[in-house]
């Protein structure tokens, strides 16, 4: 069997690649992502019912307003390659602390703040969110 390589079409999905509004930000306010709730009865997740979802809403401002950060920003160089510098807040630190019973416990946050934070003693380690190391 003999396969045909559209070249026209393949040059069009190139050059649409390449155009800078394909390397555009997401605009400020805009939402990606979806919301779900694991089931009690059954451990599945599922879409939350309208109490739920108003729950999770009502609880969402807080958070959301200590985890909005600016969008990154993107530096095209000389020679036409882009960066994107992320800013601090999204540094990830690894924190070692030694717990009363002399074991080292390693935690990942989020910024120098949430860092200081566990050394310092305000924020628990085990209460930070952790990440996998893959």
């Amino acid at each position: 069997m003999r396969s045909t390589v559209h070249l026209p079409a393949m040059l069009a999905l190139l050059v649409g690649a390449s155009h800078p509004a394909a390397w555009a930000t997401p605009q400020a306010g805009a939402s990606q992502g979806m919301t779900v709730v694991r089931d009690a009865d059954t451990g599945e997740l599922r879409a939350p019912t309208s109490a739920e979802r108003q729950a999770l809403q009502t609880a969402a401002p807080a958070s959301a307003a200590t985890s909005r950060q600016s969008p990154p920003t993107v530096v095209t160089g000389p020679d036409g390659r882009r960066n994107a510098q992320l800013g601090e807040s999204r540094l990830v630190y690894s924190v070692v602390t030694r717990g009363p019973d002399g074991k080292l416990d390693q935690t990942c946050v989020h910024g120098a703040h949430a860092a200081e934070r566990i050394v310092n003693g305000v924020a628990p380690a085990h209460e930070k969110g952790r990440h996998d190391h893959r």
